[in-house]
């Protein structure tokens, strides 16, 4: 994989970047009813923020050292804190999916893993 952390610097940047792109009025126009059924809006802007942080979680996961782990995941950590606290409007419509990939980045972290 790897064989420098000279790819994982920035990736916070990258993971904000892509967050920022997410719209809101993606949401509003795909959300409510459709001829196929009822499309939750809360549901699809965490489908649409998971489909986003994915990528970024599997290429952590695929990580070969504890130490390209532990940097990965900080940096996935502050592109996140980051889009928290951007203008993005989006961010207010995937606050769980932010949060719980926060918690699962922070519980890595932690000694006791």
């Amino acid at each position: 994989m790897m064989k420098n952390s000279e790819p994982i610097e920035g990736t916070a940047e990258l993971l904000l970047l892509d967050l920022e792109l997410l719209d809101i009025h993606d949401v509003w126009e795909n959300a409510g009813s459709t001829r196929y059924g009822y499309v939750d809006p809360n549901d699809l802007a965490e489908e649409m923020a998971s489909e986003v942080i994915q990528p970024f979680l599997d290429e952590w996961k695929q990580l070969e050292t504890e130490q390209e782990k532990k940097t990965y995941a900080l940096e996935l950590i502050k592109g996140l804190e980051l889009f928290q606290t951007s203008s993005s409007e989006f961010k207010d419509a995937a606050v769980n999916t932010i949060d719980e990939t926060l918690d699962l980045l922070k519980q890595s972290l932690s000694p006791t893993n």
